[in-house]
């Protein structure tokens, strides 16, 4: 099995100036199942690593780390970086309703 790394987010289009909090996605998706999740995990792994770019960390995330390890990243994000920001995150909080 091959490890794709996220070194870029997807391309943004000039409708997607918007960004989500560490802190916001965790509140918000906390409340949530890990299956409500599962749908939307590329979408979840590219938030971590936009989250911990944003944080100043060095840590690659895959599409291949399990849903739950991209979770316990995003609740540590947000406890240890809450204003760290991420657009791939508002699009997966709108996805997510």
């Amino acid at each position: 099995m091959t490890t794709t790394l996220i070194n870029e987010a997807p391309a943004e289009t000039s409708a997607d100036p918007i960004v989500a909090t560490a802190r916001d996605l965790a509140h918000t998706i906390g409340r949530r199942h890990e299956r409500a999740v599962a749908p939307h995990h590329v979408s979840l792994a590219f938030t971590v690593a936009e989250l911990s770019r944003s944080a100043g960390s060095e840590l690659a995330w895959s599409p291949d780390d399990p849903t739950v390890v991209l979770l316990r990243a995003l609740s540590n994000l947000a406890v240890d970086a809450p204003d760290a920001v991420s657009r791939e995150g508002a699009r997966l909080l709108a996805a997510l309703g």
